[in-house]
């Protein structure tokens, strides 16, 4: 995996220690960071939750959601060409 950063307003935390993390993203209506990760079970989430996530220096909260199925994978999307 690449060395990546995210950048948060007060420090820079580099993701590319974490091999769980396969995207991140700063969405405009959060000042913070939306990270999509992997796990092979809740088990193994909830130690990258605690021990991993919830460890980062300069992020104040976390906040978690699981995904229960997809419904549209967003590979075809309708933007049109100039």
């Amino acid at each position: 995996m690449t060395r990546r950063s995210v950048r948060w307003p007060t420090d820079s935390i580099v993701i590319g220690d974490i091999p769980d993390v396969g995207e991140a993203h700063h969405p405009y209506s959060d000042p913070g960071c939306l990270l999509q990760v992997a796990a092979a079970d809740s088990a193994a989430y909830e130690t990258l939750y605690t021990s991993k996530l919830c460890a980062l220096p300069g992020v104040p909260s976390v906040r978690s959601q699981m995904i229960v199925r997809t419904v549209g994978d967003g590979s075809a999307l309708p933007i049109a060409s100039k």
